[in-house]
């Protein structure tokens, strides 16, 4: 798999459950509430309902949207990313980090190329 040290800080990864691909609801771990903080969204200062859509693309595919919130009910920090089952499986890690905007990256299937697209750039 991909270095993650290479990424570009701050890098958000998830590794993918069936119930991330299959109902959208992705925990806030970590990495993806520093990675929120960097773009502007601010967990602690959210309320139970609120969310901020933030527009990002997918690695060799095509725009998304992802969106950080806070559940209605208990305020649990969650995201989710419009058109993800497209380009992963349950057991996928995905990284979300920063080139030339915000990027989904399924390391676990592009790891070539995306590691590619990194030495292109600089990385």
């Amino acid at each position: 798999m991909t270095n993650i040290a290479k990424l570009p800080e701050p890098t958000a990864t998830i590794t993918l459950t069936s119930t991330m691909l299959n109902k959208c609801i992705i925990d806030a771990n970590a990495t993806v509430r520093k990675l929120a903080l960097y773009l502007g969204v601010d967990y602690s200062k959210m309320e139970a309902g609120d969310n901020e859509i933030i527009d990002a693309r997918i690695f060799n595919l095509d725009e998304c949207k992802i969106n950080f919130y806070k559940t209605k009910s208990r305020g649990d920090r969650r995201i989710s990313i419009t058109n993800l089952k497209k380009v992963a499986e349950v057991g996928d890690t995905v990284a979300l980090t920063m080139l030339n905007g915000v990027v989904v990256v399924n390391l676990t299937k592009h790891q070539e190329q995306f590691e590619q697209t990194l030495e292109a750039m600089g990385y």
